[in-house]
């Protein structure tokens, strides 16, 4: 079973503070299954034919009302929606094929540890493992795998409802798996595809109970072409979750986690996350979830964010709420490309004790800037950073307690120059070939073919002061005397 202790441990290993990973260690502990085939069940021994042609609807039921995990040899079973409140599937890998046939909104699969009175009846949770599951037309409305969230007789969660799915395949859906109330969930090379909202949707344990940190592992996902939505989606309490080596492809949101609970530990590894349309990584607090609480021990770290946006961030760290901390972020050795994007690359609100360290950025944008950080962030460290193509500059600080590459500069006023656009011509023959910001100050290049640039702090809408400096060293020494200088477009 994986522990709070080893989860702890994988994360300081990946924020550079110690300790192994072992994630295959742990997903065999994670396994629900048993070698003991007394309890697998044949879906053939129950009157499947498997031959893609018949309703095999019955027979299935049959086999999973055993309680049993329940083989599935190589075919295609059609089936309308099946439910089942212990065991789960085995196949053989994408050789079995189980189409829903059903066209209504419910979930082709659902699995509970509840009777039909609601009574718990088990603390098991599911197996499913080398199948494909898909809707028989272009989509369906409706669900893949439903995990249905259960409680005790005195109204508190299963905290332990261990899940194990793997090299399952899963098309056609509005979301592929949906999960609540579920903990030590363990998802790997999985395969999402066509599916329209959420590859998964998990709102993680949506009850006030003790963080035992111990709620996701989730590994090897492989999400593509999701129509409107977000590739994954984890709300309410969301500690606990391991999300690695996966390729989200496509969606509005590839990562995003919305607690509203305190909790802890999440780590974002070694992933691939491109074209979405909004938002790569996103950690957002709404403003209505106004209590007083913590999310804490954040790392995203590795991964390659590829951004097709044109607003959105590439990573987003936000509370919306002054009482509801994100603390003890690391955000390191990222590689980020955004072409398009007006955002800031890398976003930090309400967050506290962090550090934006040794990552790669690239953009192109028309008002963007590499990391900035909001006034409400506090206890932060900026540095190392290579950042390049954005035009509001590297780090825009507007915290006193964040230091930028070892100095701690804050800014005071936001720059807002829209006139300072480059291939104008303004006045006095000025022409600027290039314009960009760095910090709170205005770097000009190649302004009328004189080999100077001009560094400026804004003071009034279209006057600066600014610093005549040696372009190729790019050196603007404190020593030099601030002037005035009025820039007008003719």
């Amino acid at each position: 079973m994986l522990k709070r202790r080893d989860f702890i441990t994988s994360v300081a290993a990946i924020a550079g503070t110690g300790g192994i990973l072992g994630l295959k260690a742990h997903a065999t502990e994670l396994q629900t299954g048993t070698r003991d085939t007394s309890q697998i069940a044949n879906v053939i021994d129950f009157g499947a034919t498997g031959d893609g042609k018949t309703n095999d609807t019955e027979a299935m039921r049959a086999a999973h009302a055993t309680g049993r995990i329940v083989y599935y040899p190589a075919g295609e079973y059609r089936f309308t929606s099946l439910e089942m409140r212990t065991g789960g599937i085995i196949g053989e890998g994408k050789n079995t094929i189980l189409t829903c046939t059903d066209s209504g909104e419910q979930h082709a699969i659902t699995h509970t540890l509840e009777d039909p009175d609601s009574v718990l009846i088990n603390e098991r949770g599911a197996l499913f493992r080398d199948f494909l599951l898909r809707y028989e037309n272009e989509q369906k409305n409706g669900t893949g795998i439903n995990l249905i969230p259960s409680k005790f007789s005195d109204g508190n969660p299963v905290e332990n409802y261990t899940s194990y799915i793997s090299n399952v395949t899963i098309r056609n859906f509005s979301t592929c798996i949906k999960t609540s109330l579920v903990s030590y969930m363990n998802i790997e090379n999985c395969y999402f595809v066509n599916f329209r909202d959420f590859g998964i949707h998990s709102d993680m344990n949506n009850e006030t109970f003790a963080d035992n940190g111990d709620n996701g592992f989730i590994n090897n996902y492989f999400f593509t072409s999701p129509k409107y939505s977000n590739a994954i989606c984890v709300r309410y309490r969301a500690g606990g979750l391991r999300f690695i080596g996966n390729k989200v492809n496509g969606g509005l949101i590839g990562v995003d986690i919305s607690p509203n609970q305190s909790s802890s530990v999440v780590l974002i590894n070694s992933n691939s996350i491109e074209n979405q349309t909004n938002t790569g990584i996103r950690f957002f607090v709404y403003p209505e979830d106004t209590a007083a609480r913590e999310f804490g021990r954040i790392v995203i770290a590795n991964n390659q964010l590829n951004l097709a946006a044109t607003e959105g961030s590439a990573i987003s760290i936000n509370s919306q709420v002054n009482d509801f901390k994100l603390n003890d972020v690391n955000i390191t050795g990222n590689t980020i490309y955004a072409a398009r994007t007006s955002a800031n690359l890398i976003d930090l609100r309400g967050v506290d004790r962090f550090n934006v360290v040794a990552n790669q950025c690239y953009a192109h944008a028309a008002a963007s800037s590499g990391v900035y950080v909001h006034a409400n962030c506090s206890n932060g460290n900026v540095e190392a950073n290579s950042i390049m193509g954005t035009a509001l500059g590297e780090v825009i600080n507007y915290s006193d307690t964040v230091t930028v590459n070892g100095i701690k500069a804050k800014v005071t006023e936001r720059i807002l120059l829209p006139t300072l656009l480059a291939g104008e011509v303004y006045e006095g023959q000025v022409n600027i070939q290039q314009a960009g910001f760095s910090d709170e100050c205005i770097v000009l290049w190649n302004i009328d073919g004189q080999g100077l640039d001009l560094k400026a702090w804004v003071s009034s809408p279209g006057q600066v002061k600014y610093r005549i400096a040696n372009s190729t060293a790019n050196d603007f020494a404190s020593t030099e005397v601030a002037q005035t200088f009025v820039i007008r477009r003719v």
